[in-house]
């Protein structure tokens, strides 16, 4: 498979990635970055490609493990703020990340 034959799939599969990427991460600005990682990713190792399954399949699962490895850092990057934030904090940086814009108190959601 050439380069321009792979470009050519992954645009034609990119708003269907996009959209699965979306699903796993909800955040647009991830789902854009891991896109454009993928896309990097799996030209860089096209060679590797054994037309064992589709190219389609090959980027979305290439995808998928960028997006699990994005969320396992995000999720250990959180451990690392409780262990030094410490137990007493650890409602409200969750609230903060459950309500990050629309809560302006997001202290007084503890009390309730």
């Amino acid at each position: 498979m050439t380069l321009e034959e792979f470009t050519n799939e992954f645009v034609s599969a990119r708003s269907q990635l996009k959209s699965y990427i979306l699903r796993i991460t909800a955040s647009i600005e991830d789902t854009e970055d891991i896109v454009q990682d993928a896309f990097i990713k799996a030209s860089l190792k096209l060679d590797t490609f054994r037309a064992e399954s589709t190219v389609k399949t090959w980027i979305f699962t290439i995808a998928s493990n960028i997006a699990k490895d994005n969320l396992r850092a995000k999720k250990d990057g959180l451990k690392m703020l409780l262990i030094f934030a410490g137990k007493k904090h650890w409602q409200t940086l969750t609230i903060f990340r459950k309500y990050p814009i629309s809560c302006k108190h997001p202290l007084r959601l503890l009390s309730k």
